[in-house]
């Protein structure tokens, strides 16, 4: 046979895939990480109304995900419906041009129940009894009374254990971590009238007041950094669209896009299009390759806007997408020729939120657009502003301080990949 004639292999008759199986080829594209599986559990908690929402994890998630809320719960004769694909309360008939949940496809629960061991206890009353479901591989382990106030704690633990290939390519714990830091900040952005509350290994690093307040909620997800460096942002109407939100000066910029948040019907997005446009309005005034610290809130009619586009619901498409946008671009633009907006100090106070800033900081070295990174033994320093791009002037007890922009990038650099050969540690 010449080597370049096709292998004919044997014909094999078309059957449907087993239920076990094709359950977890859906769970390859919605479960892709740890931070997807918060993501998910998150959401389905704002879906429910919580007004608190707590997260733990262990092991960089792959040990554990418990995720709790005070939401509406979910009556014991639906739970075993809710593991099951296509099972969803929020979307009922062929009209899905009028979703207004975050979730809709009954995906989220039946995929992480593939690739994982999950228990759901949820109560939908205040009797203070709920019930507990609790799956492996398919198979129900526990489906009896739990004590639980209203609301609902989903637990996953040993993500991936049936799937070897995924699990050998997930990163280290720290990476894993850094990835969910970044997914609930993201997270706290979309929903600021949500307290918002993270804990790794039984250290508590990451908390939002739910104070409903929008730069608020960007502070303490970003660092005390920003505290006075926001200008608000509309409310501006068109196209059937209503644009608010707020955004840092030209001279707060972070070397990747990662603060740059959009956030649609409550739902936090990467619309390509729309991101372009924004950061147009900003090219003239940032220096080469640095992003703007952004948070942009979009509501529009249900029908405006396709959200059954990307599995994960990250890729939207707006029917006024040019418009929106370059509504947004004016906005900005506007918003760089005022003062920024003073907030007052304290949203976390003590011991929360020296632990929050040091936590924001060390998660640095696992993604790009975490708050600054803090070097021992510099006292406190409040941004002042940059000169000529060249010099960055800070301000501290002792007077005036100039740092060489370039050597500064420098040194950070070296910090970072010293960090990265160092043996893998978890924040204490």
């Amino acid at each position: 046979m010449p080597e370049d004639q096709p292998v004919s292999l044997p014909r094999q008759p078309i059957r449907v895939l087993p239920v076990a199986v094709s359950a977890r080829i859906a769970a390859g594209e919605v479960v892709e990480r740890p931070a997807a599986v918060v993501k998910e559990l998150v959401e389905n908690a704002f879906d429910a109304g919580a007004r608190q929402v707590r997260v733990d994890v262990r092991g960089g998630g792959l040990d554990l995900i418990r995720v709790g809320d005070d939401g509406s719960g979910i009556r014991a004769a639906e739970l075993w419906l809710a593991c099951q694909r296509h099972a969803t309360s929020k979307l009922s008939g062929s009209n899905l041009e009028q979703v207004r949940t975050l979730g809709f496809r009954g995906e989220a629960l039946p995929s992480i129940a593939a690739v994982s061991e999950i228990s759901i206890v949820s109560a939908s009353d205040d009797r203070g009894v709920g019930w507990r479901l609790t799956q492996r591989d398919g198979q129900v382990l526990a489906d009896e009374p739990a004590p639980r106030p209203r609301g609902t704690t989903v637990t996953v633990r040993h993500l991936f254990q049936n799937m070897p290939a995924r699990l050998s390519v997930m990163g280290r714990a720290q990476t894993e971590v850094g990835q969910i830091g970044q997914m609930m900040r993201r997270l706290a952005i979309a929903a600021p009238r949500t307290r918002i509350m993270l804990t790794v290994d039984d250290r508590a690093v990451f908390e939002t007041t739910g104070s409903g307040d929008l730069a608020t909620t960007l502070v303490e997800s970003y660092g005390a950094s920003l505290q006075n460096q926001l200008f608000p942002l509309g409310p501006v109407e068109i196209a059937e669209a209503r644009i608010r939100g707020v955004v840092a000066g030209a001279e707060v910029t972070r070397p990747g896009r990662g603060q740059i948040n959009l956030i649609v019907n409550g739902r936090w997005v990467q619309p390509r299009g729309l991101l372009h446009l924004l950061e147009a309005a900003y090219r003239p005034v940032l220096p080469r390759g640095r992003h703007p610290v952004v948070a942009l809130v979009i509501e529009v009619p249900p029908d405006q806007v396709d959200i059954n586009v990307h599995p994960a619901k990250l890729e939207i498409r707006l029917m006024a997408e040019r418009a929106i946008g370059e509504a947004a671009g004016e906005m900005v633009r506007a918003a760089l020729g005022r003062r920024p907006r003073s907030l007052q100090a304290g949203f976390l106070s003590g011991a929360a939120a020296l632990a929050q800033e040091a936590w924001l900081a060390e998660s640095a070295t696992s993604y790009d657009d975490a708050g600054p990174i803090v070097t021992p033994g510099l006292p406190p320093l409040q941004l002042i502003g940059q000169i000529q791009q060249r010099l960055i002037l800070l301000e501290g007890a002792a007077g005036l301080y100039l740092v060489d922009q370039h050597r500064a990038h420098e040194r950070i650099l070296f910090d970072r990949l010293q960090a990265a050969h160092a043996p893998t540690s978890m924040p204490e």
